[in-house]
């Protein structure tokens, strides 16, 4: 079963990443190197929605990710 938390965006060097607190990796069982599923939910703000749709799924030579349905995240 999966965990809500609610986390601030950090600058990692040239990049950006969450904290996740320790208690609940512990809980999770997570380990260094596991991957994991983060949800970033939709937003009233119309341009970072249009973002995010872009940008999921995209790793290195994917193509970006479309929704079929445009009323969910």
């Amino acid at each position: 079963m999966g965990e809500t938390v609610k986390t601030t965006l950090r600058k990692i060097g040239n990049s950006y990443g969450v904290i996740i607190p320790s208690k609940i990796i512990k809980k999770l069982q997570i380990h260094k190197g596991e991957k994991i599923t983060i949800i970033i939910p939709s937003s009233n703000q119309k341009k970072r929605n249009e973002l995010i749709e872009e940008l999921a799924g995209s790793e290195y030579g994917k193509e970006s990710f479309l929704r079929e349905k445009k009323d969910r995240f």
